[in-house]
């Protein structure tokens, strides 16, 4: 299947299946942490990309084989930026008359401004869009946004979906170590979720590789420190392990592209979710996709990991580096 991947087991929303929109790496973003590499090309128009009646045919196919009682989330969330997928609001309407299950939307929020885009996702259960920074020098730094985006833009965005939105609202924030988890960072994030007061800020943590290799999580006294400041709102989504592809009719080469294509996974890893096929066999295929030049391993934190050959992922990258816009 092309667009839906699961289930997954999220520390925030339980057991979910995935459904992603967009072509890989469509973003307007290129964040220093982002787990899928470098953003070579910014967009920042939404596009149709996939009619919603293929995307929800394949959602339907993979409810019926999974059943209901197992999933406690549908999750829309693009390999790039969700909301560049010009039909959101129509595929949550379709899933929403296909199944009863809780919908939640991912965004970064850069497009949350226009109302063309915030108002057709109203009707989800649960949005949880990026807010990693309360001023534009560390939002452009940490975000690294297509010309078009703003800090100003990201804020009023923000507070327009608080006013219209009836659903709950988890506002997202990626702590970097040095950069947004500091005493002076953190409390001009505090300013702006008194002001927007969502219903639960989640604390999330760089642990898999990513684009920019300085990144770090923050120490144990750095997530202290932001669940102290940001109050009792906040909580921290340490990493799970545990996932599973909804894929038992794929070859395993094409299992393991598809799993690594979401975010760089160790071996073991993908032992654990490939579970269809012998650990040996997924190693084998995996030095066999090496020399075909369709995956790399990298090294983060002193552990390796796969990743698709073409992802963005660099050892070494100035701050100053630029990417192209479209």
């Amino acid at each position: 299947m092309k667009h839906v991947f699961g289930p997954v087991l999220s520390r925030q929303l339980g057991n979910i299946l995935k459904v992603d929109p967009v072509p890989y790496k469509a973003c307007n973003w290129d964040c220093v942490y982002c787990q899928l590499g470098a953003t070579r090309v910014l967009v920042d128009e939404p596009r149709e990309y996939s009619p919603a009646r293929d995307i929800v045919g394949e959602l339907e196919f993979a409810l019926a084989h999974l059943g209901l009682e197992k999933l406690d989330h549908i999750v829309l969330e693009g390999s790039g930026e969700t909301l560049l997928y010009a039909d959101t609001g129509e595929l949550i309407q379709k899933i929403k008359l296909l199944t009863d299950v809780p919908l939640a939307v991912v965004t970064n929020g850069s497009l949350l401004i226009r109302d063309e885009v915030r108002r057709p996702i109203l009707d989800a259960d649960i949005i949880l869009p990026s807010f990693d920074a309360a001023h534009t020098e560390l939002f452009e730094r940490i975000n690294r946004p297509h010309f078009s985006c703003s800090y100003n833009k990201q804020l009023e965005g923000l507070c327009l979906l608080r006013e219209e939105y009836g659903g709950k609202l988890w506002v997202e924030v990626m702590l970097i170590r040095g950069v947004n988890d500091t005493e002076e960072a953190l409390k001009d994030l505090e300013a702006i979720f008194e002001m927007i007061e969502p219903d639960e800020i989640h604390l999330k943590l760089p642990h898999r590789p990513v684009s920019e290799a300085w990144v770090r999580p923050p120490t144990e006294e750095g997530i202290m420190r932001a669940v102290s400041i940001l109050g009792h709102a906040s909580k921290v989504i340490h990493p799970t392990e545990g996932e599973k592809l909804c894929s038992s009719f794929e070859s395993v080469d094409r299992g393991i592209l598809k799993a690594v294509r979401r975010h760089p996974m160790t071996h073991v890893e993908l032992d654990r979710t490939l579970t269809r096929w012998a650990p040996g066999t997924v190693g084998t295929a995996l030095y066999d996709l090496e020399k075909r030049g369709e995956l790399k391993e990298i090294e983060r934190y002193g552990t390796t990991f796969w990743c698709d050959a073409n992802s963005g992922f660099a050892e070494k990258r100035a701050h100053g580096d630029l990417v192209g816009v479209l």
